[in-house]
């Protein structure tokens, strides 16, 4: 089976997220990120900050 995303929630997808602080995004202090896989595919689907 395959699906189709939306283009709006494949852009969202592609953009590297930051950590959600204090009512702001911002960049993980160390500057590293974390990749989110898909499960059903195994494929790196987003990048994460990285938070202690």
């Amino acid at each position: 089976m395959s699906i189709t995303l939306l283009p709006a929630v494949q852009a969202f997808l592609q953009r590297d997220h930051g950590l959600f602080i204090d009512g702001r995004a911002q960049a993980a202090g160390s500057g590293r990120q974390l990749e989110v896989i898909g499960p059903a595919s195994g494929e790196v689907i987003s990048r994460v900050g990285e938070a202690s």
